[in-house]
């Protein structure tokens, strides 16, 4: 799979508004980055979710999926079941290496960054 997106700086600042909140939001959760982790594999049922999450509280997991769905992250093919887009998954693995190497840049160069 082949995977291009060209977007000028005009079009990043018009994105940043309520919908690149919503995403954001629906993302800033452990428990919901460890469902995309389980979904990018393939659909998964929502019981098999459960167990592979460890997840005892199906409404607390569905809370979290209802969030994910509103987002447009996941979407569910057949009842019961949750999965990505194909052509969803190479941005979200980007937002999450992104996310990685923003977190392990050098504190030295965090701080200069802020002072300029």
């Amino acid at each position: 799979m082949a995977w291009q997106i060209i977007r000028g700086w005009p079009d990043i600042l018009d994105g940043t508004g309520e919908r690149s909140a919503t995403l954001f939001s629906a993302l800033a959760s452990p428990l919901r980055l460890r469902i995309v982790a389980e979904l990018i594999g393939g659909e998964v049922a929502t019981a098999e979710l459960a167990r592979r999450l460890d997840q005892p509280s199906t409404g607390q997991l569905f809370h979290h999926l209802k969030e994910l769905l509103a987002a447009g992250v996941i979407y569910q093919p057949v009842r019961a079941t949750y999965a990505i887009r194909s052509e969803n998954v190479v941005p979200l693995l980007a937002m999450l290496c992104a996310a990685l190497d923003i977190r392990d840049s050098p504190q030295e160069a965090r701080h200069d960054s802020e002072h300029r």
